[in-house]
């Protein structure tokens, strides 16, 4: 087998992994309003829920992140497809208990540190294909978990509502078919050396410093720019369903709606990469994030007629694609940490932060109304576009020196 053939099969076994542990996540909120109404819960309680699974999925890498950063065999890549399959088991909690959302919460927290200890590790597994540009292989696996976590709100969804919560034992077969494959292919991690600044790649030619090189802004701005960027997303995605079940939708259709708005991103990333080699990424991030936002609006406004859901895909598309070119661009932006502890604060701490920001919107639901929390996700993207004009600048190249004449 050629090393190129080797290699892309590597990605595409941590994509799958990927693919799968982001399906778990993204199927809460579209099948929330089922589980609010097996267990009598509130909209509070719910949304609390859905934040405790995403602060699981997303802060514990910072924990997670740097444990094994010296080791090249990957060992949580497995063990956290396995604990996320503990998902699978939410029909299980007996309803009408009183200690329903303690359960319930119990198993979301296992559930979601699987699917932390999965992503530190996955990307430095990425980051170890010598035979793939890292400019191509990180969007490719990003893709992978917005198509595992679009994919997953409409699959739980159609899998709850013709089967019941029994129906999400379905997916535990993949997730370990996922470790299988990883296993086969022998993926191999990118080992952190001691001093943090070695974990940094270093900048390509001056030519490609438009688009993947040195990064025109310090690690913390880009972290900065990304953490509004998923709160919008989290806010929106997390409060979609619900709305458009109390628009008297059913629940897959809620998931499939989610789903569009997840292809959407899955595309824009894919795109945006593909342009990103050519055009500076910093300008088409601003750009689509210019456009992106009169389109969610239109779709807030439509919301409750049905085929206004197709207005989700291009919102996704332009409002999503920027998040894998800024964790691109971080693998080599000045004053940051490690290469492990870059990809889990600009996946785990960014997602964590959404998260919270989810939680305040589910009180804004609560209180006022499901509308003004979907509301809320929109200004949240607005922040974006302002920190990305403020912070992301497009390096100009540097100026050749007229070449002195001897006389």
């Amino acid at each position: 087998m050629s090393i190129r053939l080797r290699s892309w099969l590597q990605l595409l076994a941590l994509s799958l992994a990927h693919i799968m542990v982001d399906m778990v996540g993204g199927m809460l909120p579209a099948i929330l309003p089922a589980v609010r109404e097996q267990h009598g819960l509130s909209l509070r309680a719910g949304v609390a829920l859905v934040t405790i699974l995403n602060l699981a999925c997303n802060v514990a890498q910072l924990g997670t992140g740097p444990l094994r950063a010296r080791q090249a065999r990957p060992l949580f890549i497995p063990l956290g497809l396995l604990l996320a399959g503990v998902f699978c088991l939410l029909g299980f909690v007996p309803a009408g208990v009183p200690a329903a959302f303690p359960l319930l919460a119990a198993l979301l927290l296992v559930a979601g540190t699987g699917v932390a200890m999965v992503h530190p590790e996955a990307l430095r597994g990425t980051h170890a294909i010598a035979a793939i540009p890292g400019a191509v292989s990180t969007p490719l696996f990003m893709v992978g978990g917005f198509f595992g976590f679009a994919a997953g709100a409409w699959l739980g969804a159609l899998l709850v509502q013709r089967w019941g919560f029994g129906g999400l034992l379905a997916v535990w077969l993949p997730l370990l078919a996922a470790g299988v494959l990883v296993r086969a292919t022998g993926v191999r991690l990118a080992v952190e050396l001691g001093d943090a600044a070695a974990n940094v790649a270093p900048p390509p030619p001056v030519a490609a410093e438009t688009t993947f090189g040195r990064a025109p802004a310090s690690f913390w701005h880009l972290f900065a720019v990304a953490t509004p960027l998923c709160s919008g997303a989290a806010i929106f995605v997390g409060l979609l369903a619900t709305r458009l079940k109390e628009l008297q939708f059913s629940l897959a259709f809620g998931g499939f709606s989610s789903m569009l708005y997840g292809f959407g991103t899955a595309a824009g990333a894919v795109g945006l990469g593909v342009l990103g080699r050519r055009f500076s990424a910093p300008r088409l991030i601003k750009l689509a994030l210019a456009a992106g936002l009169p389109v969610l609006a239109a779709y807030l406004l439509l919301l409750r007629h049905g085929a206004a859901c197709w207005l989700a895909f291009p919102a996704g598309l332009l409002l999503g694609a920027g998040y894998p070119q800024l964790v691109a661009l971080a693998r080599t932006a000045g004053n940051g940490p490690g290469l492990g502890m870059r990809m889990a604060w600009m996946v785990g701490g960014a997602w964590g932060a959404a998260s919270l920001l989810l939680l305040a919107a589910g009180q804004l639901a609560d209180r006022a109304s499901v509308q003004a929390g979907l509301a809320a996700g929109w200004g949240c993207y607005a922040a974006t576009l302002f920190l990305a004009l403020l912070w992301l600048r497009t390096p100009r190249p540097a100026r050749r020196q007229p070449a002195r004449v001897r006389r």
